[in-house]
């Protein structure tokens, strides 16, 4: 369940202690489905802004209902150049804000306007990224490193090569202590174990939730129990 006072550095500490910490993307512009997610036990909540059809209204009702239930907020804004959305959102009481498609010109500054505000920094590179692009991801990543398990098409992709991650993470690993998650190809709760086994600190799954999620409307069945009995599966709720 999630710790309504918890700060951000004791939620970190807690992931780098290996405590796993679930959450979702939102896009629906309800805030009351925002504070029931946040009372069911998600541990945070990101608003997504730049896909979602909420407005600065709705966003702060959003991001009460999350403050509410306990549940840690972060907000994806429209890219590196919308400065209103993420003044907005941290005015509103983010947690955090999701930047991406920043440009390799713009990052010194960007590093340094986070540092200065405090902001943590979620950094990505591949298992395939070459030693410079790793090594920068370590340097500057705050919050965690989004390690990307192969290139394609989300959902169409296998499952996680480990030999090839192995390495990635070891590299990562003389640089930083920060949390390592991978994504892409991970869809059961084997692939999450094996991840485990070799090291990563936390696994996301995105694909396989929303193929759940779009069978119970297309079928009939209550999408929070469908959802749920996902969650049970992969072994992040009993």
């Amino acid at each position: 369940m999630p710790e309504a006072t918890i700060s951000g550095a004791e939620f970190k500490k807690q992931l780098r202690e290996g405590k796993p910490k679930l959450g979702l993307f939102l896009n629906a512009h309800s805030p009351t489905v925002a504070e029931q997610l946040a009372h069911s036990g998600y541990d945070w909540l990101l608003v997504d802004t730049q896909h979602g059809p909420m407005g600065y209204e709705k966003l702060s009702a959003m991001l009460s209902g999350i403050a509410n239930g306990g549940a840690k907020s972060m907000v994806r804004v429209g890219g590196y150049d919308d400065r209103p959305g993420i003044q907005q959102a941290l005015d509103m009481g983010a947690d955090g804000v999701l930047v991406h498609a920043l440009p390799p010109r713009l990052r010194a500054e960007y590093y340094q306007a986070a540092q200065d505000t405090g902001q943590p920094i979620v950094t990505t590179c591949y298992s395939t990224s070459e030693e410079p692009v790793l090594d920068e991801a370590a340097e500057h990543g705050s919050a965690y490193i989004y390690l990307v398990a192969s290139y394609g098409r989300s959902g169409t992709v296998g499952p996680p090569d480990h030999s090839a991650l192995v390495p990635v993470m070891e590299r990562l690993r003389t640089n930083t202590d920060i949390p390592i998650a991978v994504g892409f190809g991970v869809k059961n709760k084997r692939h999450i174990d094996d991840l485990g086994a070799v090291g990563a600190d936390a696994a996301i799954v995105g694909s396989t939730c929303v193929a759940r999620v779009a069978a119970a409307q297309a079928e009939g069945r209550d999408v929070v129990e469908d959802f749920s009995g996902l969650l049970a599966d992969l072994g992040q709720v009993p």
